[in-house]
């Protein structure tokens, strides 16, 4: 065969090729423009009857044909409504067999459109709320395993896994099954979920942490704590959230024995806003604060927030100024007496009394905003915050772009809003309806090293860093009358402060003298020598220069 007869045969197949790809891509788009919506208004009421007539299977076979040929043509309505079609015969003949089978069928069907599933776990989720399904557990079990296997994986019903999730956890928990519950929520990574806001991933976190004190294992609940970004819980709508979640930690940092974290913990929960703007809250809490400063170690954090406490006016007309009264003894050049004057005041407190303390205070007229009004004021603009579907996210977008040419002003109106909602706080989410109790410091007062022993050790390190500051030189036996207590202890109490650095001393056992006086080594003698040789010289200079000034002044006079 010549060159030319093999090029033209060549082209002629080339030809044939695009001609056939060309009515290949004709037929498929002519597939996909193919609308079913008729065919299903005539096959469901067949379907429908014959579903009725105890024939299920056979019904929702023709419903899955139907669905085959809508989703080979891409008629993703077709699909939707064939799809719960299934799912509506199974749950009206109350056969949940066949329910959890033809769930699973269609969700693993080839092609299957990911808002068909979605919608299809959504319908079977509602028929899972009925009387016949929560009353019976063994069958409520069944349909979350269903469900739960149907959404692995799958990033489109991530949320509604978590509930069901969730849901398992807190049955398993209501069985004693402690251990078990917290590994199954534990098992949901929901702080990478996109489909949630972040009053939602902020609960259900809570709820991974509360199952997982509950189960004893406080470094991993911990851990999972530091899950909770501390920017969210100073946003508008998350007061309740906030104080649930420092109330957690408070039995945590009490394990720890860490003080100066549970002063934070109340700090954090009495600088709320709606605590701050209810009376009943934040007088519940500030003894608290005060209480758990007075025991936390000295140091420039402490301090720092001894004076800005000091300075709060609530805690000034707190019960008399008492409380105030009892904090001015640690924040003056003062000796403070022991016992204090206020020693009936703070003793009485749950924190030293080791009694069972009273529940939180109730708000008593704190604002109440629904959930999806809290999401509102917390800003459209983050998507994380907007309760729409995954499907939805870009229509969302488009719509919003609009909206934002056609007025000019919205981006105002809605701050205007925030500022308005700043103040309201959001109910406790559905999320999670266990109420955390306030924790009983029972054992932690009393003994040796418990924080009534404490509070007295903390009194005295007081009156030593103020002596300190008063005297260079003291006797030991007089140091011992001041603070009201024996050399020995307070040979001790000065040891304690010298080793973290808090004071310079020096104890003379023969000649019983305590010295606070710093000394100098040489080379800081030389140093301190030369600086005043320094100042020396230049006072002389400075002197020279007036003589000479005035000398000169007289010559010209005369």
């Amino acid at each position: 065969m010549s060159d030319e007869n093999k090029a033209a045969s060549s082209n002629l197949s080339a030809a044939g090729v695009d001609l056939a790809a060309k009515h290949g891509t004709q037929a498929r788009q002519e597939d996909k423009k193919k609308d079913f919506s008729e065919d299903f208004k005539t096959q469901f009421p067949q379907a429908e009857q014959m579903a009725k007539s105890g024939r299920l299977d056979a019904a929702c076979e023709l419903m899955l044909l139907l669905e085959k040929q809508a989703r080979v043509a891409s008629d993703i309505a077709t699909i939707k409504q064939a799809a719960i079609a299934v799912v509506t015969f199974c749950y009206d003949a109350r056969d949940w067999d066949s329910l959890c089978k033809y769930t699973t069928l269609i969700s693993k069907r080839r092609m299957q459109k990911g808002t068909v599933v979605a919608l299809v776990v959504q319908k079977v989720m509602e028929y899972k709320e009925c009387d016949e399904v929560t009353g019976n557990k063994d069958l409520t079990l069944k349909l979350i395993e269903c469900l739960r296997e149907v959404s692995d994986g799958k990033i489109y019903v991530e949320r509604e896994r978590a509930m069901l999730t969730l849901e398992l956890a807190h049955m398993k928990e209501k069985d004693g099954l402690l251990a078990e519950a917290a590994d199954t929520l534990n098992e949901v990574h929901v702080e990478t979920y996109g489909a949630m806001n972040k009053v939602e991933k902020a609960e259900y976190i809570l709820e991974q942490v509360r199952l997982t004190m509950l189960k004893k294992d406080y470094v991993r609940a911990h851990i999972v704590a530091k899950k909770i970004n501390k920017k969210w819980l100073v946003q508008a709508g998350f007061g309740a959230i906030k104080i649930k979640f420092y109330t957690m930690m408070v039995e945590y940092w009490v394990r720890e024995g860490d003080v100066m974290e549970l002063f934070k913990c109340y700090n954090q929960m009495y600088n709320t806003s709606q605590v701050q703007a209810d009376p009943t809250q934040w007088q519940y809490y500030l003894p608290y604060v005060v209480l758990f400063l007075l025991l936390s170690p000295h140091g420039p954090e402490q301090n720092n927030m001894l004076h800005t406490l000091a300075a709060d006016p609530k805690l000034k007309e707190f019960d008399d100024g008492k409380w105030h009264a009892l904090l001015t003894h640690y924040i003056t050049q003062e000796l403070a007496s022991w016992p204090l004057p206020q020693y009936d005041l703070a003793f009485g407190h749950a924190v030293l009394s080791g009694a069972p303390p009273p529940a939180a205070a109730a708000p008593t007229a704190a604002p109440k905003a629904a959930v999806t009004d809290a999401l509102g004021a917390l800003g459209a603009d983050d998507v994380e915050m907007e309760e729409v579907s995954v499907f939805k996210k870009e229509e969302k977008k488009e719509e919003k772009k609009d909206a934002d040419k056609k007025d000019g002003d919205k981006k105002d109106d809605k701050k205007e809003e925030e500022e308005k909602q700043q103040t309201a706080d959001t109910p406790d989410f559905e999320l999670a309806p266990y109420k955390i109790p306030p924790y009983h410091f029972a054992g932690k007062a009393e003994g040796d090293d418990g924080w009534r022993k404490l509070l007295h050790t903390r009194t005295v390190e007081h009156n030593l860093r103020v002596v300190a500051t008063a005297y260079t030189r003291i006797r030991t036996p007089h140091l011992a009358t001041m603070l009201g207590l024996t050399t020995d202890e307070v040979e001790k109490h000065i040891a304690n402060l010298v080793t973290k650095a808090i004071i310079y001393a020096r104890i003379d056992r023969p000649s019983g003298v305590v010295n606070f006086t710093k000394p100098n080594n040489p080379e800081a003698k030389l140093n301190d020598f030369g600086a005043n040789l320094s100042e020396l010289l230049d006072l002389m200079e400075t002197t020279c220069h007036l003589v000479h000034k005035e000398n000169m002044r007289f010559k010209v006079k005369a």
